[in-house]
């Protein structure tokens, strides 16, 4: 007999960790901190070895939780979230709940399973998880990303001053 695959969709936050199973439908909602992640890891240990997890970038509040599932052996992605927020809009779904973000990345995982970013410590030529962390990090500056919130405020305010 053939296990079930199971897919697990994670909305990472700063604070939480909210997460969909499928074809369970089992959802959780845990602190986005080391004992969270721990927890988190105990549920995915319960499930059938076929087993992927998947998440989006959120500007750094994944890494320590990838990093954490790596180190336990989960096959965790990371997904781009432009196109989490095209298979939404494909579906008509326009609410954006943790909840519903977190079922979005788990459906997507069907539709596309091949999608995502692997944590591959081979591939960083690093078997020490932190360092493979920092080398799979892409650097923003290098390739021409710029903070929008700087440029922004550098420039001058359209309110007018009142005086």
């Amino acid at each position: 007999m053939i296990a079930a695959k199971v897919l697990v969709g994670i909305d990472v936050s700063r604070d939480w960790l909210d997460g969909f199973l499928l074809p369970s439908g089992q959802r959780f909602r845990l602190p986005n901190l080391q004992e969270g992640h721990a927890h988190l890891i105990g549920i995915l240990q319960n499930e059938p070895s076929a087993l992927g997890v998947g998440f989006v970038a959120t500007g750094g509040q994944e890494w320590a939780l990838w990093k954490a599932l790596v180190g336990a052996g989960v096959n965790a992605v990371q997904l781009p979230p432009a196109q989490i927020k095209a298979f939404a809009r494909s579906h008509g779904i326009r609410a954006k709940t943790d909840r519903i973000d977190a079922k979005l990345i788990a459906s997507f995982m069907v539709f596309r399973p091949e999608a995502g970013r692997a944590f591959d410590r081979k591939a960083t030529g690093s078997q020490d998880v932190d360092n493979a962390a920092r080398a799979t990090r892409w650097d923003a500056k290098a390739v021409g990303v710029t903070d929008k919130r700087k440029d922004e405020t550098s420039n001058s305010s359209p309110c007018r001053q009142h005086g």
